[in-house]
């Protein structure tokens, strides 16, 4: 049996419209850290790669930031976000 092709996100679709806008950002309310190395994960998905090197020793320091275009994906990465750091409070 042949599966179908993973369906792909056109980033250049009309209706994939930017959450957040580059001036919006401030990095100082982002990381507690801004001055830490940063490992960006381009298309991170569910986030799980991303996780896992953020867990490492030796990327503990590091600031890590996910960036994934389609939403429904990312669901997943911002509620395991929202329990952790709750857990952490």
């Amino acid at each position: 049996r042949v599966s179908a092709p993973k369906r792909m996100a056109n980033p250049f679709s009309n209706d994939l419209t930017p959450v957040v806008q580059e001036d919006d950002i401030n990095w100082t309310k982002l990381f507690s850290h801004p001055h830490h190395p940063l490992h960006i994960d381009v298309g991170c998905a569910k986030g799980r790669c991303i996780e896992r090197l953020a867990a490492r020793d030796e990327r503990r320091n590091w600031n890590h930031l996910g960036l994934e275009i389609r939403s429904s994906v990312l669901s997943p990465a911002i509620s395991r976000l929202h329990k952790s750091s709750n857990e952490s409070d």
